[in-house]
């Protein structure tokens, strides 16, 4: 009785350098991989299939290895000479050429080592700042099912940039999210949202708003998601009442520079990363929706819209798709801005000087961006009342006593 061994070799005997048991192994091992629906009726159908193309477990062994630059340079034509398309690739792959590379391949590179830098495992653990990430691919999915998508493998890559991000921000931003992405006639812009760490030192209440109104939300943005250091994260400006009046008066593309001018009629106050954030803005307090009940009015002052207790959650939700079907089911749960491109109340401003005095609330804001007309001197003004005073005293005598049932004619 022959032994494993023994008839395992029977198996691998073949003159032609193939054995029938190396073919079974194949066989074998692809129906593993595919698991089609009837190996049995396909075995011979993968069997040649298998035989066309055989199965390389080791993908480095049947890599086409490249030329070197010897074995290019060997390579001519009948006449002698190097040809056009071997001195093309010695120009694309001889290190003394890559600098005059064409630009394609230039950014080419750029990217994947910028994709590289991303995939990197760092040698030591980053220092825990506090600010917390959501599953992003787990989002990613969600809106996919509802037919937006920035692809997974773009998605991965921005989880990725946003954790490099997080490393670099104080505990005070609590969480990242991922706001969107707006295309532009150049690069777009991946933007990323978290809480305002600290209100600006010198600003203006009458102009601007802090913390407890438009400005509760910082933003950060890069031009792609392949960005591997927190330094190509830049975070935008906080947004004034006067850009959010402006920018519903003007229709603009963006540039994708942040630094590009704005020209427009009414003058825009700054560059485009403002009117990028002016636009967030007013995109924030117009679509950020969500199921009525989920959220609750704290009682500070003024109140702040915060997600609900987890018993008075657990008592509304889930509920059934015929509930929230209609517009009535949702909620904003941001305030949008008003004509003043404000979310609070004007501050009331005093009439008298220090101390005790008459109080008045600002109704309207003058933009700097309006022309204010110049107004006329005293005297000149006096004169010209006096002007049209008397012209149309001289204008009604000289009516009257030209219509024909005037007591006059």
């Amino acid at each position: 009785m022959a032994t494993a061994a023994e008839l395992r070799q029977i198996l691998k005997q073949d003159a032609a350098g193939k054995n029938l048991y190396d073919h079974l192994t194949e066989t074998l091992l692809k129906i593993l991989i595919d698991k089609p629906a009837n190996s049995y009726d396909q075995f011979e159908i993968i069997s040649s299939d298998v035989k066309a193309k055989p199965f390389n477990p080791d993908p480095e062994a049947g890599r086409a290895v490249p030329p070197s630059e010897e074995e290019v340079r060997g390579t001519r034509s009948r006449d002698g000479r190097t040809s056009r398309r071997h001195r093309l690739f010695l120009d694309l792959c001889s290190p003394s050429h890559l600098s005059p590379c064409p630009l394609q391949y230039a950014k080419k590179f750029s990217w994947s080592k910028k994709c590289a830098a991303l995939l990197k495992v760092p040698d030591e653990p980053p220092e825990d700042t506090g600010v917390k990430l959501p599953d992003l691919l787990d989002e990613a999915n969600l809106l996919e099912w509802a037919g937006v998508s920035v692809g997974r493998y773009e998605a991965h890559r921005l989880f990725l940039s946003m954790k490099k991000l997080s490393e670099s921000l104080p505990g005070e931003v609590g969480k990242l999210r991922f706001f969107g992405k707006i295309y532009t006639r150049g690069h777009p812009y991946v933007i990323v949202e978290g809480l305002s760490p600290e209100d600006e030192e010198g600003i203006d209440d009458k102009l601007q708003e802090g913390r407890g109104g438009a400005n509760k939300n910082a933003y950060w943005v890069a031009r792609g998601v392949e960005v591997a250091a927190a330094e190509d994260w830049v975070k935008l400006p906080n947004v004034t009442m006067a850009q959010v009046v402006v920018s519903r008066k003007i229709k603009r593309l963006l540039t994708g520079d942040l630094d590009a001018p704005v020209p427009s009629f009414p003058p825009f106050p700054g560059t485009e990363r403002h009117l990028l954030r002016a636009l967030i803005a007013r995109i924030v307090g117009a679509t950020l929706i969500s199921p009525d009940g989920f959220f609750e009015l704290s009682e500070d002052d003024p109140p702040v819209a915060k997600e609900a207790e987890a018993e008075a959650l657990n008592e509304r939700f889930p509920k059934p798709a015929a509930d929230i079907k209609e517009a009535e089911a949702w909620r904003h749960h941001e305030v949008e801005l008003n004509a003043l491109g404000r979310v609070l109340p004007m501050p009331e401003v005093r009439l008298s000087g220090p101390g005790p005095g008459p109080l008045f609330s600002v109704t309207r804001v003058l933009c700097h961006c309006r022309v204010h007309p110049i107004a006329p001197p005293p005297t000149l003004t006096i004169a010209l009342f006096v002007f049209l005073f008397f012209f149309s005293r001289c204008w009604m005598t000289t009516a009257t006593r030209s219509s024909p049932t005037s007591p006059w004619r």
